[in-house]
C-alpha cells in the first residue's frame, strides 16, 4: 500500500511499532471533520417556524453537530441561561429576525448581556438590505444567514468568521494566542504523551503537572487551592477511572471553581458521539490526539 512500518525497542522500557499509511478520508468524515476542527458540536437554532428549526436540526445532525431548537426569543433565553448554569455554552446561535414577542435583534442583545464570552450569532432572514445589516451589526451579530438554510452556506459563514478571527488573533497574538503563565492539570496515563504535552506547554510559557489516571486527577484537583489550576486537560481512556468519570467527580465537588474550570477532553476518537459523551460528562470542549498546539491555543482561548 506504499506505506512504512518501523520498530524501536529498548530493554526494560518496551517496544514501539509505527505504521504509516496514506488513506483517503471518506466524504462524510470530511464534512464532520470541518465542524470538529472549528470546535462546533452543539448549536442553538431559534425560529418561530418549527419546520425551519427541524430542517436545521436534521441537516446539522448529518454532519455530526447537535442542535437544540427554540420557537421564540424568550425560550431561547431560557435555554442559554440553563446551559450557562450547567457550566457550558452553545458554540453558535442562529436567530430568526421576525418572531412574536421579542425579535431576533433584542434576543441577541439580551444573550450578549448574559454571556461573559463571545458566542458567534447569525441572523436568519429572508430579507436583505443595508438597514437589516446595520441593525444586525448594532445587535452584535457576526453575520446574516439567508433563508432557506443550507449547510454549505453556513459552513462558508463559519469559514469567513474563522478567517476574520485568525487575522484578529494574529494582531493580538500576545493576549489571545499565548499561554504564558498558565498552569494546567494534565490527566494522562501515557508517559510519553504527557512528556510531549508538557514540553509543548513549556515552549508556550505554560506549565502543568501530570496525574496518571482519573482518580489521581480528582484527588489532585480537590487538594489544590481554588484557582490553582487554570484548566484541566483530561485524557478519556485511563485506568482506574476514565476521563468522563473523573470530570463528573470534579464537577460534583463542593468548591467555587469545580463547575467553572475549563475541562478539555483529549481523545484519539473525535466523532460526534465522542464529542457528545464529553459534553454530557461536563467537559467544555475536546482536542483530538495527537495534540496540536495551535488547536490547544484556539480551544483554550474560548475559555481563558
Amino acid at each position: 500500500m506504499g506505506g512504512t512500518i518501523e520498530v524501536a525497542s529498548e530493554v526494560d522500557h518496551g517496544t514501539i511499532f509505527t505504521a504509516e499509511l496514506e488513506l483517503r478520508i471518506p466524504e462524510e468524515m470530511v464534512a464532520e471533520q470541518f465542524w470538529q476542527e472549528c470546535g462546533i458540536s452543539h448549536i442553538l437554532a431559534v425560529d418561530d417556524d418549527q419546520a425551519m428549526c427541524g430542517n436545521i436540526q436534521i441537516r446539522m445532525q448529518d454532519v455530526g453537530v447537535s442542535t437544540d431548537v427554540a420557537y421564540s426569543g424568550e425560550e431561547a433565553l431560557e435555554k442559554v441561561k440553563r446551559m450557562a448554569n450547567e457550566g457550558g455554552q452553545y458554540d453558535v446561535i442562529l436567530l430568526d429576525w421576525k418572531m412574536p414577542g421579542i425579535d431576533g435583534f433584542e434576543t441577541a442583545r439580551q444573550i450578549r448581556s448574559l454571556m461573559t464570552q463571545h458566542i458567534p450569532m447569525f441572523l436568519l432572514t429572508a430579507c436583505d438590505g443595508e438597514e437589516v445589516e446595520k441593525e444586525a451589526c448594532d445587535a452584535e451579530f457576526d453575520g446574516l444567514m439567508e433563508k432557506p438554510f443550507f449547510v454549505t452556506a453556513f459552513k462558508e459563514k463559519i469559514r469567513c468568521l474563522r478567517t476574520k478571527c485568525g487575522q484578529m488573533q494574529h494582531t493580538e497574538e500576545k493576549t489571545i494566542g499565548n499561554l504564558q503563565g498558565l498552569y494546567f492539570l494534565i490527566a494522562e496515563d501515557n508517559e510519553i504523551n504527557s512528556e510531549i504535552l508538557l514540553e509543548l506547554l513549556h515552549i508556550d510559557g505554560a506549565d502543568g503537572e501530570v496525574a496518571e489516571n482519573g482518580r489521581l486527577a480528582v484527588e489532585r484537583f480537590e487538594a489544590a487551592q481554588p484557582g490553582y489550576f487554570d484548566a484541566v486537560l483530561m485524557d478519556v481512556q485511563m485506568p482506574e477511572m476514565n476521563g468522563y468519570e473523573a470530570t463528573k467527580k470534579i464537577r460534583e465537588l463542593d468548591r467555587s471553581d469545580a463547575k467553572t474550570i475549563p475541562i478539555i477532553a483529549m481523545t484519539a476518537n473525535a466523532f460526534a458521539e465522542d464529542v457528545k459523551d464529553a459534553r454530557d460528562a461536563g467537559m467544555d470542549d475536546h482536542i483530538a490526539k495527537p495534540v496540536d498546539m495551535e488547536i490547544i491555543r484556539n480551544v483554550l482561548s474560548k475559555y481563558l
